[in-house]
């Protein structure tokens, strides 16, 4: 049983008795015995020979159960040609005619196809083919061509593993919104970004530990030297480099400390930090690894003190895009404040976060004392003094004649009867006459088709959209100017490209001549190119990053004279949690909300500055199928009417809350790092330097990882990733397998914490440790809400305890504990009915490693006194194996302590006890409940 089921005395002992539980005529079990017994058919043997039978045939086990019940297997079904159906639906969804298509053309570059239309084809296609399976949406937005979807969906439809692994999207899109909020309501739901403090946990990020090889992009101020030779001493086999390779394990990215000089410099940094992902995304998409990127924005991602170099603060926007692009690479970006500090202080910093930091995307670390904190979100209501509009005020709008920016500049038209100028760059040209009439895309797209071929030139569906695309335009600029006028308000539009410098000054020299200066300004413009970064191109990356960043710059060079009263950012989603296929979107939009950030500080408190993070609109390109996806998902969509009036509102009131996030169905929590669903793991060395209190605690001459240690680690990494949250309680304990650290002096050990959702609590996390070789040795969960005051029962413990004070109670045949651990004063009284005993303050005070959250001295101090009921019931000494809940209520407790232990049931192989710890004013320290603790055969003395 142990060589090849790992398991051990104890836990046959464990396993006995939940067998005796669910054969109460078992007769009683020799513990001894049970302990020679080698093979599971010999325990059944025993068993049953006390059972007065002959040994039986061992039950068939569930999986032969279920093999001999299953049906013959069916011939599979010949696959079900895709290619004609894919070619149907596109052709109506699109418009263009079949014949025009070819499977190699690109959905987005040859066929303007984005990441909303192609959900909305699969879902089609997917009512076409009942027997296809369920397709995962986010591989979808990956593949590029017809060819590519055709492929992915032919390979499920042929039993076969999909041609691209599955990516996993953030809470805060893909979980289910919490029940608190209000799925009807007509609000948008508003969080504000802010920092939470987030303590030092004392874990390795799980990449960092399995890298063999790193390089560190070197930042030129001498923090890549100092960082290589930190890590290079430790173990890691690191390269201080200015290119990355693409063949190491780990890349740090030092880039974000590099001096810059010019805003060109500052962009450089991005596009450096973008490349150097990109050379390694076909690695990182298959293997595990490592990728950081550090960056001093002032320590505190801009949301306390003095912002600095916020144009080049879009590096966790790319972080947060890799974390979910690549499943097994620990990704993090971290803001260090390197003001007053020597480049050999900020590598041991930024060494000490990889090390012993923690799971956290994105970290801030202050010059003052280090101290670690952690970008969230809290749900609240616009504040701040309002702020009033007349038809003086000339606000200037990029990318406002269409989409949902022109719905929301209607609305503040409305509310306002301002005056407003539309910056785009589509030609507002007469619409030929032969369009006239026609609503239909399809229709438009016969319409260009003909024109095409009556001209002679050479027909392509890119050629078609752009010719559609004109028409289309006009139309929508021409209604939203209509519109504005029709609520009250002047309105002009304005073709001209933001970035071009100097048309856009022309541009607002007339305009400054016919309605006077410029006093608002509204940066809606954008463009989308989504792909894994495995499929992006550095164009694609100027393209989508340059339009919302050099329009930005551009915009407020080109305002910088004028009186601006209001300055407001159409950011995005993304730039909060990332979003597959969007790292350059992601990285730009993190740019808007930090320069924001920025603006405030520049412009006063008088003055509007807003970054408005939206989630997904209700709008146009928003079909039935789609709305019913993203309502299974949880995703409350932002209603045209709604989001345009959260803009006016938002415009309208100054306030210190500038990064905002809108939308509903994203969860506060679904803001902080999030959790795919092979769960976040962090890494502990556990070693004689790091935890040398772990000396008191030997079980039969050898260092054992306690189960109150296990506790903390759990605790620590659900806190760290639900940092807004407080953590109730950790329950559903179970030792599957104890760990001796034979080790411990030597090489150590190292161990894997790993949290996933849990799939039964929306309150909760699952946890479980894991050895070296990724077998699982503890479980657990770890719930969050308010500590919860069940009625108790003080034991009747009214005789006196058989040992003779402290000494006689840690002697070896008593309890194992050594000084590090001992905390129990006095036994003063005990019965069957349990135990009353004091206890010293809280030792764990004292040890390595903290601050701790979960007092484990103190916890360790209960279980030692389950010990003890154990062995006075009993005879022999017993160990934990289980804890059904451990309910926290105070952290480091200070004073004496009473404990008081109440039998639930025992027997002669094991105790189950409730436990419950108070401070000298009889306030609630713990309550341990369901504390089970087994029989050890052979003792736990050495």
């Amino acid at each position: 049983m142990e060589a090849d089921l790992g398991i051990d005395s104890i836990k046959r002992v464990e396993i006995l008795s939940s067998m005796q539980e669910r054969v109460p005529s078992l007769p009683e079990v020799d513990t001894n015995t049970m302990a020679s017994l080698v093979t599971l058919e010999e325990i059944v043997n025993y068993m049953q020979s006390l059972l007065g039978d002959a040994p039986a045939q061992a039950p068939a086990t569930p999986s032969q159960s279920a093999q001999a019940s299953a049906p013959a297997a069916q011939a599979q079904a010949p696959a079900q040609d895709l290619m004609p159906i894919m070619l149907d639906v596109v052709s109506e969804k699109t418009g263009y005619p079949t014949e025009m298509l070819e499977m190699s053309m690109e959905l987005e570059a040859d066929l303007g196809i984005d990441s909303i239309k192609r959900v909305e084809i699969l879902s089609s296609v997917q009512e076409q083919v009942p027997s296809l399976p369920e397709v995962d949406t986010n591989t979808m937005a990956a593949l590029v061509t017809l060819q590519e979807i055709v492929d992915y969906m032919q390979g499920l439809l042929g039993g076969e593993a999909p041609v691209t692994a599955p990516i996993v999207q953030p809470d805060v899109v893909a979980t289910k919104a919490p029940a608190s909020e209000d799925a009807s309501s007509h609000d948008v739901a508003r969080y504000a970004v802010e920092l939470v403090p987030a303590p030092e946990l004392g874990f390795v990020l799980d990449g960092l530990a399995a890298a063999l090889k790193l390089e560190v992009i070197d930042d030129g101020q001498g923090v890549g030297d100092a960082l290589t030779s930190l890590l290079n001493e430790s173990g890691w086999s690191t390269s201080l480099v200015s290119e990355a390779s693409g063949s190491a394990d780990g890349v740090i990215f030092l880039g974000g400390l590099r001096a810059a000089s010019s805003m060109e410099e500052e962009w450089q940094i991005q596009r450096d930090a973008f490349a150097i992902a990109r050379e390694y995304a076909s690695r990182f998409e298959q293997n595990h690894g490592l990728f950081v990127t550090v960056q001093d924005t002032g320590g505190s991602f801009g949301l306390e003190g003095s912002l600095v170099n916020p144009w080049r603060a879009g590096l966790p926007g790319l972080v947060k895009t890799l974390n979910q692009e690549w499943a097994n690479v620990s990704a993090k970006a971290i803001d260090i404040d390197t003001s007053n500090r020597a480049a050999e202080d900020t590598a041991i910093v930024i060494y000490q976060e990889l090390v012993s930091g923690g799971p956290e995307l994105e970290i801030a670390i202050d010059a003052q004392d280090n101290r670690r904190t952690v970008v969230g979100a809290v749900r609240s209501e616009v504040e701040g003094a309002r702020v009033s509009y007349s038809q003086e005020d000339v606000i200037l709008v990029s990318g406002g004649a269409k989409g949902v920016t022109a719905s929301s500049i209607i609305e503040l038209a409305r509310q306002t009867r301002a005056s407003f100028v539309l910056l785009g760059r589509s030609e507002l040209v007469d619409e030929p006459d032969v369009y006239k009439g026609v609503d239909s895309d399809a229709g438009l797209k016969r319409i260009a088709l003909e024109q095409a071929k009556a001209t002679g030139e050479k027909v392509t569906p890119k050629r078609i959209n752009t010719m559609v695309r004109q028409v289309k335009s006009g139309r929508e600029i021409r209604q939203t100017l209509d519109a504005i006028e029709a609520a009250g308000a002047r309105a002009k539009y304005v073709a001209v490209d933001v970035r071009n410098q100097r048309a856009l000054d022309e541009a607002l020299t007339d305009v400054r001549a016919q309605w006077g200066s410029v006093t608002g300004l509204v940066h809606g413009a954008g463009v989308l190119a989504d792909a894994l970064l495995s499929k992006k191109t550095l164009d694609q990356f100027e393209r989508v990053f340059l339009t919302k960043v050099d329009g930005l710059r551009s915009l407020l060079t080109a305002t910088e004279q004028d009186p601006l009263r209001m300055i407001c950012m159409f950011s995005s989603v993304a730039a909060r949690s990332g979003n597959v296929g969007q790292s350059d979107y992601a990285m730009a939009n993190e740019t808007l909300n930090k320069v924001a950030l920025s603006l405030r500080q520049q412009r006063g408190a008088d003055v509007v500055v807003k970054s408005l993070g939206w989630g997904p609109w209700d709008a146009g390109m928003v079909g039935p199928a789609l709305k019913a996806m993203f309502e299974e998902r949880g995703i409350k969509l932002i209603g045209l009417d709604e989001g345009a009036k959260a803009f006016a509102l938002e415009v309208q009131h100054v306030s210190d809350q500038v990064e905002l996030v809108l939308g509903g169905g994203v969860s506060a929590h679904g803001l902080y790092t999030p959790i795919p669903e092979q769960g976040v793991a962090s890494r502990v060395f556990v070693h004689a330097e790091n935890q040398p209190f772990l000396q008191s605690h030997k079980i039969q001459g050898k260092v054992v990882l306690p189960v109150v240690l296990v506790m903390e680690w759990f605790t620590r990494l659900a806190q760290s990733l639900r940092p807004d949250q407080q953590v109730k309680a950790c329950e559903q304990v179970r030792v599957l397998r104890g760990i001796p650290l034979e080790r411990f002096d030597e090489q150590g050990h190292w161990l894997v914490v790993l949290a996933k959702v849990d799939p039964e609590r929306a309150d909760a996390l699952s946890m479980m440790l894991l050895d070296e070789e990724g077998r699982p040795r503890f479980a657990g969960r770890v719930v969050f809400g308010e500590p919860e005051h069940p009625a108790w029962t003080s034991p009747s413990a009214s005789e006196p305890s058989p040992w003779d004070g402290v000494e006689e109670m840690y002697r070896p045949d008593a309890l194992f504990h050594g000084p590090d651990f001992q905390v129990i004063e006095a036994i003063d009284g005990i019965s069957e009915d349990g135990v009353v005993a004091s206890f010293g303050s809280e030792k764990s005070d004292t040890w390595a490693g903290g601050p701790w959250l979960t007092t484990p001295a103190l916890v360790d101090g209960a279980l030692q006194i389950a010990l003890m009921y154990g062995l006075k019931q009993t005879g022999s000494q017993s160990l934990p194996l289980g804890i059904e809940r451990y309910e926290m209520h105070q952290r480091g407790a200070k004073g004496p302590v009473q404990c008081e232990l109440s039998r639930v049931e025992a027997s002669n192989q094991k105790t189950r006890t409730n436990i419950r710890l108070t401070d000298a004013n009889q306030d609630v320290i713990a309550l341990i409940q369901g504390v089970e603790m087994f029989v050890v055969p052979n003792g736990t003395a050495s």
